[in-house]
Parts: structure tokens; sequence; C-alpha cells
């Protein structure tokens, strides 16, 4: 059973707003482009794993997507977590091409591809890490003795996978996607005693999702972009002009000649995702490029977002399930 769906990353898609606002000769715009490359091959690597994992039984598998939990003064974010009363798992997902070389003298993952060699941190050491962090977390809830797995999944099943050390045997702990069903017909002849009955089982997932924080950074301060430097204005949804107008209860673009009634939705959620999580008149208004503050009060009604304060002090609040579910 998924407890925890796959979704796209909150990160990934401040990414896509910081590209969607960015000029294209924006100084940071390669670095951004090839940031967003990296967090969009990992997300789609985390997706490969649905597959596979479908083959589970739902009734003995609780399955999480992009875990973040906290232990106090430090995160750990956990890609995949399967639960079972036997024992946990832990899934680290990389999707990287090419031939992957571990390194285990000296910790490191050395990616070859296309006559070029690049370094990447040691996924077994990271998995290590989520481990020992997990174990933490469950003591504090008073879960003691359960086994935890680690596993590294390569998602590209055209990477060539090696070692350095040929006398260390890794094929259980690092493998191709396809194989995580037999990885975990075999953990389950290993571990032959229950650990947890299934309803604390259960209790504990639901710990575990309220107790979840997605990652959300300051994506201007990370990339020293000044959200002076964004591209204000609607969006058009189908050739993507910006900025487009408002014009009689529409927004028209004048290049395609396309109208919309709910436009403003997509740019609101980029104020969002980039600037902040509350919105003014005066700042909507500036962002969304219309003059009329009577236009952008009724614009923030009609959604409807929440609002704290009154009169100019009025702020209301840009929260992603109602502008993702709302439909003019």
């Amino acid at each position: 059973m998924i407890i925890k769906k796959h979704e796209q990353p909150l990160y990934l898609q401040q990414l896509e707003a910081l590209l969607r606002r960015l000029p294209c000769e924006h100084r940071k715009r390669a670095q951004i482009q090839e940031a967003y490359n990296k967090s969009i091959a990992g997300y789609k690597g985390e997706q490969s794993l649905q597959f596979p994992l479908s083959y589970l039984r739902e009734d003995q598998y609780l399955i999480f997507y992009d875990l973040r939990l906290s232990n106090g003064a430090y995160f750990f974010q956990l890609d995949t977590l399967i639960l079972s009363k036997k024992y946990f798992l832990i899934i680290e997902v990389k999707n990287i091409t090419g031939t992957l070389y571990f390194d285990l003298e000296l910790n490191q993952l050395i990616r070859s591809a296309d006559n070029k060699e690049e370094a990447f941190p040691d996924p077994l050491a990271q998995v290590s890490y989520q481990r020992i962090q997990l174990g933490l977390w469950l003591e504090k809830l008073g879960f003691t003795g359960i086994p935890i797995e680690t596993l590294i999944v390569i998602a590209n099943t055209r990477s060539v996978i090696k070692v350095s050390n040929k006398t260390c045997d890794l094929s259980q702990k690092i493998i191709h996607s396809q194989i995580i069903p037999i990885r975990v017909n075999e953990l389950d002849k290993t571990y032959s005693i229950e650990s947890l009955a299934m309803n604390n089982l259960h209790f504990l997932a639901k710990q575990m999702l309220s107790k979840h924080i997605p990652l959300r950074q300051n994506i201007l301060k990370r990339f020293q972009v000044h959200a002076s430097e964004l591209l204000n204005g609607v969006q058009c949804d189908y050739c993507l002009k910006l900025p487009i107008e408002r014009i009689h209860g529409s927004w028209l673009c004048k290049v395609c000649m396309k109208t919309s009634k709910n436009a403003h939705i997509k740019a609101l959620k980029d104020y969002s995702l980039l600037i902040d999580t509350t919105i003014n008149n005066k700042e909507g208004r500036h962002f969304l490029k219309v003059s009329s503050e009577d236009v952008v009060k009724r614009l923030f009604q009609t959604i409807p977002l929440e609002a704290e304060g009154m009169n100019k002090g009025r702020r209301y609040k840009l929260l992603f399930d109602i502008l993702n579910n709302f439909r003019n």
C-alpha cells in the first residue's frame, strides 16, 4: 500500500518556476538549467521505481516516496521507504548513465561516460547515514530492534556497475531497479520473525506522514537572483508568451489570440514558489502587471484565498492545495 505518493518535489517546481521567470540571457540561467537537469533526472529515476514496486503485495508493505523527517537539529530524506512487519527497507535511487565505479577505499562513486570521469558522493555512505538517522527517529517513538535494510538502486538499466574491491560482494546492496521484487523476496526469507504487528505498523506510518516536512529553499538566495530580475506578468498557457493582458474579465494573449479565465493561477503559484507564500494587493498588482486594485482584489477573492489583516495590511495566503484545486 502506498502511504505517501510520488509527487514532484517542491525544489523541482521552484527550479521550473525560476526558469520560466528568468530572461533568456540572464547570467545565472545556465547554472540553474544544470541544477534543473540533475533534479529532473533524479525525479524520473525515483518514478521508475513505481513499476517494480507494484509487484509487491499491498497488504504486506507500506511504501513512502520522498519522505523527509527531522531528528531535532537535522533533517534526513529518504527516496523510498518500505515498511513491513519483519523489517524496514531504505532505497536510495541513482539515475546515472555510463559506467559506475564504486570506489570503496576513497568512498566515492565515479561515473565514466563520453570519455569523461565525474565523481559523485558515495551512495553507500548516504544510505548508511539514513539508516542511522531513521533508527534514532524510531527510538524516540519507542520502536527499537527493527531491522533496517538498505539498497542502492541504479534506475538506468544500461548503466554498468563496477566495484573497486572484487572480494567485496555488493550484489545484494547495489542493484538495477527491475531486481527490487527479487531482493525484497530474499529479505522476506531472511527475516522470519515479525518485529511489529500490522496495527502498530499503521500507527507508525501515520506518525511518519504527519512528521514529513517537505524541503523548501529560498531559491532566489541560493542562486543569488534578486526578485527585481524576474519577469513579471501572467503567462499564456498556449504559446507561453509573457506577459499577457487582462481585458474584459479574461486574460488575452495578443500573439496566439487565445483567452483564459484563470491564467493568473499559475502566476500566483510562481510567486509562492519564488518570492513568498503570502501576498498583498500591491504586490499582486506588481507581479501580475495589473494596474487596478479592484481587479486584483476580485482575483484574490474569487479563488478564494485565505486572508489575514485588514485594509492595507491585508495579506492573502498562497496555499498550493487551494491553487491546485481551483477551477474557474
